[in-house]
């Protein structure tokens, strides 16, 4: 549920900045990431309620390296949209991106780092 929510308070986040600057292009990136971490939630929490626990698990791997990786990207958006602003001390952006960045070592196992790596390989 963390995940989600940090990745929803940064698509929250860029949206404001989106309309207080009138920008158009913060705030379509803030609707398909909002859109794309409403997605990932519902298939997460299928394959938490619906799917036995020792099934599917390259699945549930798969879909965890991609929250993660929605996460640092939702963050890494925001810090883009807020400018040199973000990187104040006291800023929430970079606040959250550092949350973010937090989040794929928490409670990393070598699957899940494997499945990261992998991940950001395709994504290059």
């Amino acid at each position: 549920p963390h995940h989600f929510g940090l990745q929803r308070e940064c698509v929250r986040r860029l949206g404001e900045i989106a309309a207080r600057r009138d920008d158009g292009t913060a705030a379509a990136l803030a609707h398909s990431l909002g859109a794309e971490g409403e997605r990932l939630r519902r298939v997460a929490y299928t394959l938490l309620d619906d799917v036995p626990a020792a099934e599917h698990l390259d699945d549930r791997v798969a879909v965890r390296a991609s929250v993660l990786e929605l996460v640092v990207r939702t963050a890494t958006a925001l810090v883009a949209a807020a400018g040199g602003s973000a990187m104040a001390a006291d800023a929430a952006p970079q606040r959250l991106a550092r949350e973010a960045l937090f989040m794929l070592v928490q409670a990393q196992t070598a699957t899940t780092r494997e499945a990261q790596l992998q991940l950001l390989r395709e994504l290059a």
